[in-house]
């Protein structure tokens, strides 16, 4: 398992991707991570609603960092990602998502993700299958 739980956090939070959206780390742990991020105003899609990537980026950054939590000897990569949409975020709008993983053995796992509004309320429920790949 990683130990160094300050350095791992600030390597998620420092990527571009993570900049890009803000998206910032909340939590740490073993197999388990939530992430947090404020919508922005550029998730709007063409009809005014926000768009639903905005919200499986999210999923997917807590997804990625809970799995590469686990050993580092690897690097976990997403080979199956899936998620329902079942509540509308508004821009401005906190959300953050929490990652379980709930399977890891020989080179491959799968993981939960949950994420929520401000006020609690599920907005999207998605999993993930990874693969290790040594590093």
């Amino acid at each position: 398992m990683i130990g160094d739980w300050e350095a791992l956090r600030a390597q998620f939070d420092r990527a571009p991707y993570s900049r890009f959206l803000d998206m910032r780390v909340l939590a740490l742990g073993p197999g388990y991570s939530k992430i947090g991020m404020t919508v922005p105003q550029s998730g709007r899609g063409w009809y005014g609603h926000i768009h639903r990537g905005v919200i499986m980026s999210l999923a997917d950054q807590a997804f990625g960092t809970a799995t590469n939590t686990l050993d580092p000897r690897y690097h976990y990569v997403a080979v199956q990602f899936g998620i329902s949409f079942v509540a509308e975020a508004t821009v401005g709008e906190r959300l953050t998502a929490e990652a379980h993983v709930v399977y890891m053995e020989e080179g491959h796992g799968s993981t939960d993700i949950l994420v929520h509004g401000a006020d609690g309320r599920v907005m999207a429920r998605a999993s993930g299958a990874v693969l290790a790949i040594p590093r």
